[in-house]
């Protein structure tokens, strides 16, 4: 799976419209971390905390964003 996590993750990303910027936002890293994750450049995260945090973030941005279609403000 680790060889498989830039891959992954820059297709979810591009299947949601989510920039590297607005995800380090959500998570509170540098956008550059997440460029070098999606090339391949820098390996997944050793601690699962940490990678289910980025995961929660990014599907909550996403559900946000649905919500807003939905109920504009």
């Amino acid at each position: 799976m680790k060889k498989l996590f830039d891959k992954k993750l820059d297709i979810l990303m591009r299947l949601l419209d989510i920039s590297n910027t607005e995800l380090a936002r959500a998570i509170f890293i540098d956008p550059s971390y997440i460029s070098r994750l999606r090339t391949g450049k820098r390996k997944l995260p050793k601690s699962k905390k940490t990678f289910t945090q980025w995961q929660t973030s990014l599907l909550n941005k996403q559900v946000n964003v649905e919500k807003e279609k939905f109920y504009p403000i």
